[in-house]
């Protein structure tokens, strides 16, 4: 027999949003609860406390850019709203071009302008006589009136810094103020395009009566989506969602006009990514079956019973392509490159930028729940649309350096292609047998596989850089190719085996009241081939395996109207995913990148860098070891652990072509992850009722429990030293944002709180029990079928389903010797348990006599837990984050067998 197959198909849609967009300008309304440092060991700043805890918060403050340019200067908790970039702005949240609503055509602007009051003046910007320029300097400022750098700020969660590390900021809760239960927040702008083809052959043929077997099957598939994810896959957020609402605080635009949009809610989107993925998937197999069955024999062979074998080859290869695109600025009218200070497309400055409006001013309103929020449906920006923009050149002291007004285009580039290839040979053997009448049911199971796999080739395989520097380092194509040296070459075999054993109703009789029983045990190894991944070493992870182990019984009565089925089972899993992700090349190579920028770009004196150190003092600033950029380079390499530097490369590169280094690259480490092995015991017994033809009852109660260990094992060595490295030689004291663009905060600060807090949050879990695990699930099913009578053919039924708690979140405790704030796994928060159940109705009527015919509507969610689902419980206990309960979903089907 011969089978064939082919499937094509496309898929056009939007991403679900579960989660509400989160409120990030939550600090704008109310200050930081006091005690907030007793879970993170670090003192807030005065200006998110309340007068009343000793602080200097105030209630929907707004500032001047031109008076206050420093974060500390704004009494409550801000960022810069979007840097140097230049960003499109949308002022309604149904414009479809951007618009930044002055009434002169205006589309966008800078967000921070780099003047230097050394260098720049009223007069020479064009902000002599504004507005800003009066409120700031007074109306006796004259022209000649030092300036210094603009930068526009947005209120932004406090529970996003340091200091609330373990903190989540606030999703809207209320639907008064945006109604996330019937609305996507994006409006569908969020894209994805999925298309797949897949043809499979296959060639069958028996012998002897169907006692031996033999199929050879070969499929392909093809399977690419386009994802252009516009919020949920871009950058430019700062807390934790993909739609944080920000609030515009500055009260003049860059050139001095009275801002029109201040106290106006936005969401932001910078560095904006498209990603195309494609899979071809091949294989090849061979399946061989045979049987031998001794039971029709007399004597001693009729109790060898019946034997099935089968033997199998599989031979499958998976190829992998991905590009990665960004859309940055590139010129029109004026030179882009000077004025962003971005030297080439990847500089993070120079990427594009999207700001959208998506309500009136909040000034004046007395609570967050007065808010009214709208669905964003804007018309995306796209590559090629050019729009008139403010911005100035400061690229250097002989720069124009004043006001102007120009197009920039959008440009998409790739910046990143993958290529990779895992092939599986695969050999299995499986014999199952059924002795003593069928009261004996063993089955014994083999499998090799043998894994291959290829990454993309290394520069030094390639023999030239995957960006071309005399082309604004756009992706030099010929540079993707899949490296002739296998990444992972590793075989792993596995074995089954088990035993079910009947009570031998054919040998001892029948038990009384129609009782039957069966008893089983099953141990069975595991080996998932899911490709490369390396470990923070770049050391090849092995394939995850595991061991399941796994026994129990069935009873049964009334001749099988009743059954109830009891397990119980341990599952071991090593080398499966952890989802740590901490990368000691992005910090150590990328605070010399923004050190190095700082000094050649922004031309800022090294004793800018001190003003963290120590105590603070001048004192302590003199006797720091380390004083100018050559030594911090020079420190900060050689704290990089010598095996992570030996790997990654670190090199300095000279993109301008003016002699001077002004960028260390590295090598990535590709198919990065970390690792755990976990272990899961549990229990489970179910029962089936039959009590009438036509009623049949399912229940279900479960329990299991997990415990880790091993987590990020290697990743945790290496961030260990790193940090060890950064606090004896105290270069974890210097700033971290050497541009002075942010609060200013020590490197460390944010390296312990964030990144090692990570990584010890995570292993503070191991070796305990999961308590994000919901422990125990009750399922309940029951349908009716009429046999008789006007109702006859119809059927209903229903079904109950209900978990457990789950937590939500810990109270976290500052470690005595580092002072790195991790999670208590003895004080959990959880949520209440989630329960829900299904309704249905059915029609059955045979239309003819090979025709039936059935009508069913469902109801999924019919009733049950209506209210929004806690996601994130902040260690002080309040809830943050939310997410919608599953939506009910109502579906009619029709049937016909024939």
């Amino acid at each position: 027999r011969f089978r064939a197959n082919y499937e094509k198909g496309t898929q056009h849609g939007s991403p679900v949003e579960i989660i509400p967009p989160t409120v990030a300008y939550h600090g704008w309304f109310e200050p930081l609860p006091a005690g907030i440092e007793q879970y993170s060991g670090i003192a807030p700043p005065p200006n998110v406390l309340s007068p009343a805890d000793g602080g200097t918060w105030e209630f929907q403050t707004t500032y001047n850019p031109y008076e206050t340019n420093v974060e500390s200067g704004i009494n409550t908790n801000t960022h810069p709203a979007w840097f140097r970039w230049i960003a499109a702005v949308y002022d309604q949240p149904d414009a479809q071009e951007p618009n930044l609503g002055t009434g002169d055509g205006l589309q966008g602007y800078q967000g921070l302008l780099t003047w230097n009051a050394n260098l720049d003046t009223l007069g020479s910007t064009g902000l002599y006589g504004t507005p800003a320029a009066i409120d700031a300097f007074g109306p006796d400022a004259g022209p000649d009136t030092p300036v210094n750098r603009h930068v526009e700020y947005h209120a932004n969660s406090p529970y996003s810094e340091p200091y609330a590390i373990g903190f989540a900021p606030p999703t809207i809760q209320n639907r008064d103020v945006f109604d996330y239960r019937n609305l996507i927040y994006s409006g569908g702008i969020d894209r994805v395009d999925r298309e797949f083809d897949a043809k499979n052959f296959a060639l069958e043929q028996s012998f002897f009566n169907n006692k031996l077997a033999l199929e050879i099957a070969y499929d392909k598939q093809h399977y690419e989506y386009f994802q252009d994810f516009f919020f949920t896959g871009s950058g430019g957020t700062s807390t934790t969602g993909p739609y944080d609402i920000y609030v515009t605080i500055a009260e003049y635009l860059p050139d001095g006009r009275p801002h029109p949009n201040l106290g106006r809610p936005y969401t932001r989107v910078g560095r904006q990514e498209t990603n195309f993925v494609e899979r071809d998937r091949e294989t090849f197999r061979v399946t061989a079956f045979g049987e031998l069955d001794f039971t029709e024999k007399d004597g001693f062979f009729g109790w060898l019973g019946r034997h099935r074998i089968t033997g199998l080859y599989n031979d499958y290869t998976r190829d992998n392509h991905n590009i990665q695109t960004r859309e940055s600025w590139v010129n029109d009218d004026f030179n882009v490159r000077d004025a962003l200070q971005a030297a080439h497309l990847r500089v993070g400055r120079g990427t594009s930028s999207t700001v959208v409006y998506v309500g009136d001013s909040m000034l004046g309103l007395q609570s967050m729940d007065d808010v009214r929020i709208n669905q964003i449906q804007i018309s995306r920006p796209q590559p090629g649309d050019s729009y008139y923009v403010l911005y100035t050149d400061t690229s250097s002291a002989s720069a124009d350096r004043t006001l102007a007004r120009g197009h920039t285009q959008i440009e998409r580039y790739i910046n990143n292609e993958g290529i990779s290839q895992t092939n599986i040979e695969a050999k299995a053997f499986a014999w199952q047998a059924y002795l003593l009448k069928e009261n004996i049911v063993g089955l014994y199971g083999y499998r090799e596989d043998d894994t291959k796999s290829y990454a993309r080739a290394t520069e030094a395989e390639v023999g030239f850089p995957s960006f071309d520097n005399d082309n604004l380092r756009r992706w030099n194509e010929d540079f993707t190719r899949l490296s002739t040296t296998p990444s992972l070459v590793e075989s792993g075999d596995t074995t089954t085996w088990s035993v079910v054993a009947r009570y031998p109703e054919n040998i001892l009789g029948n038990l009384p009241a129609g009782i039957d029983f069966q008893l089983h045990y099953a141990e069975s190894e595991n080996f998932n081939p899911v490709g490369l991944r390396n470990n923070a070493l770049a050391q090849p992870i092995g394939q995850p395996t595991g061991t399941t182990k796994e026994y129990g019984g069935q009873i049964s009565f009334a001749e099988n109207k009743f059954i109830i089925k009891a397990n119980w089972f341990e599952t071991a899993l090593n080398d499966v995913n952890a989802g740590v992700s901490v990368n000691v090349g992005g910090e150590a190579y990328g605070r010399i990148n923004s050190y190095r920028d700082a000094e050649i770009t922004l031309e800022r004196s090294f004793d800018n860098q001190l003003v963290t150190v120590g105590d603070r003092s001048e004192e302590a600033q003199a006797a720091f070891p380390i004083q100018d950029y050559a030594t911090f380079y020079e420190t900060m390499l050689s704290i990089v652990p010598e095996q992570f530097k030996a790997i990654t490369n670190p090199r300095q590169v000279d993109t301008d072509g003016d002699g001077l280094w002004d960028q260390l690259d590295w090598d990535n480490i590709p198919a990065l992850r970390s690792t755990q092995d976990r272990v899961a015991e549990g229990f489970e017994l179910e029962m089936i009722a039959n009590p009438t033809p036509g009623w049949r009852i399912l229940a279900n109660i479960s329990q299991q429990e997990t415990i880790q260990s091993n987590t990020a094992s290697v990743m945790a060595s290496v961030v260990e030293d790193f940090t060890a490295g950064m606090l004896s030689t105290r270069i974890g004291e210097l700033r971290r944002d050497p541009g002075g663009t942010v609060q200013t905060r020590p490197i460390k600060e944010i390296w312990l709180s964030e990144s090692v807090a990570e990584v010890r949050g995570a292993t503070a879990l191991d070796n305990t029990v999961s308590n994000e695990q919901r422990e125990w699930r009750y399922t309940f099913v029951s349908t009716y079928r009429f046999m008789e009578g006007a109702l006859s053919g119809f059927s209903v039924g229903g079904a109950a389903r209900w978990e457990t708690e789950a937590a939500t979140g810990y109270v976290y405790q500052v470690e005595p010797e580092t002072g790195v704030p991790v999670p208590d796994v003895t004080r959990p928060f959880f949520d209440d348990g989630l329960f829900s159940g299904d309704l249905w109705v059915a029609y059955e009527k045979q239309l003819t006599d090979k025709i039936d015919w059935q009508v069913q509507l469902n109801i999924r969610n019919a009733f049950g837990d209506d209210d929004d689902i806690p996601v994130k419980t902040n260690p002080d206990g309040r809830i943050s984050v939310i997410r919608i309960p599953n939506p009910r979903t109502i579906y009619l089907s029709n049937t016909f067998k024939f």
